[in-house]
């Protein structure tokens, strides 16, 4: 953006929160249409313990723009960042506005969240850059300088705005980027706002973390502001871990498929049933909801490969329950491949349709996969997804055999496929069971959801991460340390000019951003 001019876009990309929690580091990146690449992270944010206030002058700062007869001055700004801990370097948090041809400037005060600052560790070494602000948007480095927000908070010499013979003694001193001396900041003023603590803490104070969760995500903003905040992300290890942070982690997601047969769902080879193979590139009720809800958990597989098990049906002579269908599936459409292979076989639809067999086998794979990641110093949880028209008989087996899958690291989704009343269905997601036993049922009533994949991922993904970091938490395994991934390793996809094409949207007052229906 140029100074009096408007706005610019410079291109736009569509990421999810599944394919980038995917990626090795969370972190994932996509082409521009017209060049450049955008990288997207996402992180765990605990909410700040508190905010830094600081308001910043600068003495004698080096002239990096001559101009005209080499008369001009430069125009400097500041940006206070953030260290990352993945090798990505720093991330501008804050930023002032700048300061027309001056070496001495007066900026105004600036606040920012100690968790987008510090991650709220206030001995964490944070960097304040002064820059020449340039039309052009090639910002000039005139100096930075290395500090932690206890040093600020230390550093505070008293002076009004017009006072000019002011105490040095506490400045800091910024240096170009070959360690030449670039000039002089003072802190005037700094302090923390709203520590969870005290009501605030006063230049010296230093006080303890308390943290909850909250998000955020990464913005370039405009220059609407006097200042104004960036927000980041940063994980902790201090109070109950979030599921990002488990995720984040390295943990596995390991999801398998288990698909309704019984005759319940009506002959296949008639129109209007829910197993009728249309015979062209459309999909059937199973197929449509495959293609959403298993796609929406499958971002989380790093592997991509499902064993796919059918019940309810009568299968190489014999009533079987659980039934494995061919090799473990390569994608959702691995997954779907299978299920239209099944028809080509000996299989007859038939009952009664019980599915307690298919979720004692999923508990104990669960128990076993999350076993063999322990002994290599890794950590694995599974998530079964049934598919099922809704008339399932041995109701009593059913919940026991939830009760016990609760104690193993395993999540069950159970997708009504049709238009029944899915009663029984309702009771497995709202039984009402004691510790030490979890709530690991959620139901979702595709016919609700088919027409909105936000709609789909909402009801599917509502109460897993609960589900899985109540496992971990409740036996006191906390989360691995985070992933690394360096963003030059970072392999960015193609444009896709149906999902990527340019967005609306709109930044309020307070830097927000909002997309634009």
């Amino acid at each position: 953006m140029k100074d009096g001019e408007t706005d610019k876009a410079m291109g736009s990309a569509a990421f999810e929160i599944g394919d980038i929690l995917g990626s090795k580091g969370n972190i994932t990146a996509k082409r521009l249409r017209n060049g450049g690449v955008l990288f997207a992270k996402v992180r765990h944010v605990p909410r700040a313990d508190g905010d830094l206030y600081i308001k910043l002058r600068g003495f004698n700062v080096k002239n990096v723009d001559r101009g005209f007869l080499r008369r001009g001055k430069s125009d400097p700004y500041f940006e206070i960042s953030h260290l990352e801990d993945d090798s990505a370097g720093w991330t501008p948090v804050a930023r002032s506005k700048k300061i027309s041809h001056t070496l001495n400037p007066c900026w105004k005060p600036t606040e920012v969240a100690l968790d987008r600052l510090c991650d709220n560790d206030r001995d964490k070494a944070i960097r304040i850059s002064v820059l020449d602000h340039e039309r052009s948007g090639k910002h000039q480095l005139i100096g930075s300088v290395e500090a932690t927000v206890n040093t600020l908070l230390a550093a505070v010499t008293s002076a009004n705005d017009a006072q000019k013979d002011i105490d040095m003694t506490l400045a800091l001193e910024l240096k170009d980027e070959a360690g030449s001396f670039a000039g002089s900041l003072v802190v005037t003023e700094a302090f923390v706002n709203g520590d969870t603590a005290n009501s605030s803490t006063r230049p010296g104070e230093v006080n303890g973390n308390i943290m909850t969760e909250d998000a955020g995500i990464n913005y370039e903003p405009g220059e609407k502001q006097d200042s104004e905040s960036i927000p980041s992300n940063q994980s902790t290890r201090s109070r109950r871990a979030s599921f990002i942070e488990y995720i984040s982690g390295g943990c596995e997601i390991n999801m398998c498929v288990a698909i309704d047969f019984s005759s319940a769902n009506g002959n296949p080879r008639e129109e209007g049933t829910l197993h009728y193979a249309t015979g062209d590139e459309s999909f059937n009720d199973y197929e449509s909801a495959i293609a959403s809800v298993a796609s929406i958990i499958a971002k989380y597989d790093s592997d991509n490969k499902f064993p796919v098990w059918g019940f309810g049906a009568k299968y190489n002579g014999e009533m079987q329950n659980c039934f494995q269908i061919g090799e473990e599936a390569v994608g959702v459409k691995g997954v779907i491949s299978s299920y239209r292979d099944v028809f080509r076989t000996d299989l007859a639809m038939s009952g009664p349709s019980v599915m307690h067999k298919v979720i004692e086998v999923a508990a104990s794979q669960a128990k076993k996969t999350h076993n063999i990641a322990a002994k290599e110093g890794g950590q694995a949880y599974t998530i079964l997804l049934i598919l099922t028209c809704g008339h399932i008989h041995e109701m009593e087996e059913t919940k026991k055999a939830l009760e016990a899958a609760s104690l193993e690291p395993l999540s069950v989704v159970i997708v009504g496929i049709g238009n029944a009343e899915f009663h029984a269905m309702q009771f497995l997601d709202d039984l009402d069971v004691k510790p030490p036993a979890r709530d690991i049922t959620q139901f979702v009533e595709f016919q609700k959801h088919k027409n909105s994949k936000y709609s789909a991922a909402g009801a599917t993904l509502e109460e897993i991460p609960d589900q899985l970091v109540d496992y971990f938490h409740g036996r006191g395994i906390p989360p691995l340390s985070a992933r690394s991934q360096i963003i030059s390793d970072v392999k960015p996809q193609e444009y896709d000019e149906e999902q990527d094409h340019d967005l609306e949207y709109d930044i309020a007052e307070d830097g927000t951003i909002t997309l634009s229906h």
